[in-house]
C-alpha cells in the first residue's frame, strides 16, 4: 500500500453551476481586499524608511544645517551689511530682510496701491519719502542695521 501523505490527486473537471461560481468568485475578490491593504502598508513602509535613508545620506551634516537655518525669531542674514538715508526699499530688505508689517500687503483702495510708507522690523520704523526712498527711522532698542 502507498503512504496517504504523499497521495497525488489530479482534477480533471470542475462540475460547478454557473450561479455558485459567480458567488465563489465574489467571495474570493472581497477575501483579496485585506491582503491588498497590507501589502500597500508594507510597501509604503518599505518606501518611507528608504527615503529617510536616501535623505539621510544626501543631506548635509547638522552643523550646517543649524547653522544655514534661522532659529524662530532670528532673521536670516542680509545680503547687505546696511542701510541710510536715501536708501531704496530694496537696500532695506537686503540689509534688514523682510518687515514685519508692510502697508502694501493692505487691500487696495480704488483698485491703486499706495507704495509703502513704513517698513516695522518689530519696534523700529523705517520711513520712506515719496521717492521710495529711507527719509528717517525710529530704532528704541538700536536693532536696524544703520550707517
Amino acid at each position: 500500500m502507498s503512504d496517504p501523505t504523499n497521495a497525488r490527486v489530479t482534477v480533471v473537471d470542475v462540475d460547478m453551476p454557473f450561479g455558485s461560481m459567480v458567488r465563489f468568485m465574489v467571495k474570493w475578490t472581497l477575501a483579496a481586499i485585506p491582503a491588498i491593504v497590507i501589502l500597500a502598508v508594507i510597501f509604503l513602509a518599505a518606501r518611507a524608511a528608504l527615503e529617510g535613508v536616501v535623505a539621510m545620506l544626501t543631506s548635509p551634516s547638522q552643523s550646517v544645517v543649524e547653522d544655514s537655518v534661522p532659529r524662530p525669531g532670528q532673521r536670516p542674514a542680509p545680503a547687505q551689511t546696511s542701510f541710510g538715508i536715501g536708501s531704496t526699499r530694496a537696500e532695506v530688505v537686503a540689509a534688514q530682510g523682510n518687515p514685519d508689517f508692510d502697508p502694501s500687503d493692505n487691500p487696495a483702495v480704488g483698485g491703486l496701491k499706495p507704495p509703502p510708507r513704513v517698513f516695522k522690523y518689530g519696534e523700529a520704523e523705517v520711513i520712506f519719502g515719496d521717492d521710495g526712498r529711507v527719509v528717517r527711522w525710529k530704532d528704541p532698542k538700536r536693532t536696524l542695521r544703520t550707517r
